[in-house]
């Protein structure tokens, strides 16, 4: 319920960026004033807080801290995210790995993720989670990935979806 909650935060979140108008620093600035970065922070923070509980949890988390690095906070929303959050959902994924505890499709979005690897500066104290985005060999995102498992998944679902 939890998740499906957060689901929602998040698309609406991205509805009110995609109508701001004026160039991508205007956009950036009204992200800010008008309190949706602030908003984006505390969903994060929420998906650091169930990620010993759920899986889903850690994929959201860890796109949204991938998607923060990567994307202009005009385009998403996203801004400076809590280092504490980050830092356990980063903790979970390095115990996930350590356990052999993760997906499929949790393995090759961290291969996706990793060919953004000044995204993932801040992970040396995690070994697990290092040597797999440092891995020679990746996984491809399936091209036959089920879109409609990506509905109800944030922006992380729209994302995906973006792939079609």
């Amino acid at each position: 319920m939890k998740l499906e909650i957060l689901s929602k935060q998040e698309l609406d979140l991205h509805e009110k960026v995609l109508k701001l108008e004026g160039t991508l620093e205007e956009k950036s600035d009204k992200v800010v004033y008008f309190g949706i970065s602030k908003q984006y922070m505390e969903i994060y923070q929420s998906y650091s807080e169930l990620v010993a509980e759920n899986i889903e949890a850690v994929k959201r988390g860890l796109f949204i801290s991938w998607y923060s690095k990567v994307e202009p906070i005009g385009l998403t929303g996203i801004g400076f995210l809590q280092r504490e959050a980050e830092e356990q959902i980063f903790r979970n994924i390095d115990q996930r790995l350590g356990s052999k505890n993760v997906d499929f499709e949790l393995e090759w979005m961290l291969d996706h993720y990793s060919a953004w690897n000044f995204a993932f500066g801040s992970i040396s104290e995690f070994s697990n989670l290092k040597k797999q985005l440092e891995r020679e060999i990746k996984i491809v995102p399936p091209s036959l990935v089920e879109m409609s498992e990506m509905n109800g998944r944030g922006q992380m679902g729209l994302y995906w979806k973006s792939f079609e």
